[in-house]
């Protein structure tokens, strides 16, 4: 929950708990949430997860991980590895657009 307080720039305070800042945040927000390699943190990815969802209607939460999240409302969708830019030599803008990596959030 720390890394997504520093991403929205949150100050919770002293009085207010640093979960209850997040919900009070996303509470009347429509915004999409990114959960990367949550693999590595399953289990608190999904109490983080389900906590947001239940609170904020117009949260909508992108999660990267190889298991399951396991919360209500989940819809898993299974990627294969993606083609990616070469980092080196990346291509102009519209040939940017092609790549699957890139498509994949386009």
């Amino acid at each position: 929950m720390g890394a997504i307080v520093a991403t929205l720039g949150l100050r919770p305070s002293p009085d207010t708990s640093i979960q209850e800042a997040v919900a009070g945040y996303l509470e009347n927000k429509h915004l999409l949430l990114i959960l990367d390699n949550c693999e590595h943190l399953i289990e608190e990815c999904a109490r983080v997860a389900g906590y947001l969802l239940r609170g904020s209607p117009g949260l909508r939460i992108l999660s990267t991980s190889r298991e399951i999240l396991g919360v209500n409302g989940e819809t898993s969708l299974n990627v294969p590895p993606l083609e990616q830019p070469n980092v080196r030599t990346l291509p102009g803008i519209e040939e940017l657009g092609q790549v699957e990596a890139v498509r994949l959030f386009v």
